[in-house]
């Protein structure tokens, strides 16, 4: 089962730069706000509106900080328990075929770039995006606070948690940036940021793997 979405979607990362600027109003306009697993808006509000429509969680014992889920769950590892019971909630599951469909695709980037890939897994921000794109097929969504992993906003590994952190061992970010390029128009930043550099192998990747 995957949901119908026909109106404006915005799906907010969890990276420093979610709250780089005060963009609450214009977050709150979209019809649909997709926001991952421990995400906060209390204390944020003005960088990150309010709006939550749906609740992107890798499931385990993830919960949004100082606030309850909306009704619309999108559980990206899909035999993963809900903490705290589903209650009334409608819960769609992006199924484990499909993990590993994506798992693949950082695999064979990070081997490209002369990674190990063993270690790497998609990330839950990853899984979403592509499984709306893929499966749900919806026509055009906006991310916001997606950093990749990167460290060049600032030390931080999520926006609400001071502290520099070393980037997860487990997801390789310039993979996952690799693959959303080959979506093309399909994805929008909701503010201008300076693009990705990559190599002319990497564009002979995306050229080969493009899905818009």
């Amino acid at each position: 089962m995957s949901p119908t979405i026909t109106g404006s979607l915005l799906l907010i990362g969890n990276g420093p730069s979610a709250i780089k600027s005060k963009l609450g109003d214009k977050i709150d306009s979209f019809n649909d706000v997709i926001r991952f697993n421990l995400y906060q808006v209390e204390g944020y509000e003005d960088y990150l509106g309010s709006k939550t429509t749906f609740w992107a969680t890798t499931g385990r014992d993830q919960y949004p900080r100082k606030t309850d889920p909306p009704k619309n769950i999108l559980l990206t590892h899909g035999g993963a328990p809900v903490k705290r019971g589903p209650g009334d909630h409608i819960i769609y599951r992006v199924p484990y075929p499909f993990h590993q469909e994506k798992r693949k695709l950082v695999q064979e980037i990070a081997k490209m770039h002369g990674r190990d890939p063993t270690p790497f897994l998609p990330s839950s921000g990853l899984l979403a995006i592509t499984w709306l794109l893929d499966v749900a097929e919806v026509k055009k969504l906006t991310l916001h606070g997606f950093d990749f992993f990167s460290k060049k906003e600032s030390g931080q590994h999520h926006y609400w948690v001071k502290g520099s952190y070393r980037p997860p061992t487990e997801h390789y970010g310039a993979a996952e940036a690799l693959i959303l390029k080959t979506y093309g128009n399909k994805i929008n930043l909701l503010e201008d940021k300076a693009e990705l550099e990559f190599s002319a192998k990497d564009h002979s990747w995306i050229k080969r793997n493009r899905n818009a």
